[in-house]
């Protein structure tokens, strides 16, 4: 069949849906048409079991690209091995195809970008702008535009942006944040339980103890940052362990509440 000065031309084997799978497609993009039908002869259905004067195969066009779809019988099925790439210059871009796409295909199908339609085959609706994010100079910003993209199912285009651009804090940071809301939490610690002048001064001391460990360990890993060093993080973890540790202990014999 010709179809046209195309070097490649994509060819896909459907059970009897050729037709109406075509149709279908041509509807969703532009510049797409259906180029000719050729149907099965007696010589041709006799090979393949296809019924005499059925469709064969259907020549056509999506967006410029020649396709050609066969109605070969159950024997072959699509698998993900195989997807076409849709490429969007916008979210509204992506939203419409991927609403048109994946209408009647398998939810389960779904993952970042790619799904697949009611005929089985795989599509990739992917914003243009992807690439550009991804291979960013800078491999944190890259890797955190990869690890949200990771989470979606249909690409969305500023949550993307908005991941290259903010910096989750970092286990440095994190333990410093943890600390702050430890000391908090001690100092908001109500003691009116204690009826004893001895366990209240206990009590008041032993969270003074802990507040001024957790206050010493920030303090130099501060230092620490501040004098351009990476503070060894696994140290930092052990350090806080410990300190909590005594801080469960300090709960348990004075029946203390931590917020």
């Amino acid at each position: 069949m010709k179809t046209g000065a195309q070097k490649i031309t994509p060819f896909m084997w459907f059970d009897d849906q050729a037709e109406e799978a075509v149709r279908f497609y041509v509807s969703i993009f532009k510049n797409s048409r259906i180029v000719g039908v050729t149907r099965y002869g007696k010589e041709g259905a006799e090979v393949s079991g296809r019924p005499e004067g059925t469709v064969m195969t259907v020549a056509f066009q999506l967006a410029g690209q020649e396709f050609v779809a066969l109605n070969g019988g159950p024997i072959f099925k699509f698998t993900e091995a195989v997807s076409f790439v849709v490429n969007c210059e916008s979210q509204d871009e992506v939203d419409h195809y991927w609403e048109k796409l994946s209408a009647g295909g398998d939810p389960k199908a779904q993952q970042c970008g790619w799904l697949k339609d009611k005929y089985g085959l795989s599509w990739q609706v992917v914003p243009t702008v992807l690439g550009e994010l991804l291979s960013d100079p800078d491999p944190e910003k890259s890797r955190r535009v990869m690890k949200a993209m990771l989470q979606m199912k249909k690409i969305d285009i500023a949550t993307l942006k908005q991941a290259l651009k903010t910096a989750p804090p970092n286990d440095f940071e994190a333990l410093m944040v943890s600390i702050d809301e430890t000391v908090a939490a001690l100092k908001s610690v109500t003691l009116d339980h204690l009826t004893s002048e001895l366990q209240l001064h206990l009590a008041r001391t032993a969270l003074a103890t802990l507040e001024r460990d957790l206050v010493l360990i920030k303090t130099i890993a501060g230092f620490t940052a501040a004098e351009g060093k990476t503070p060894d993080i696994a140290d930092l973890r052990k350090d806080l362990a410990k300190v909590m540790i005594k801080v469960d202990k300090v709960k348990a014999e004075y029946q203390l509440r931590l917020p």
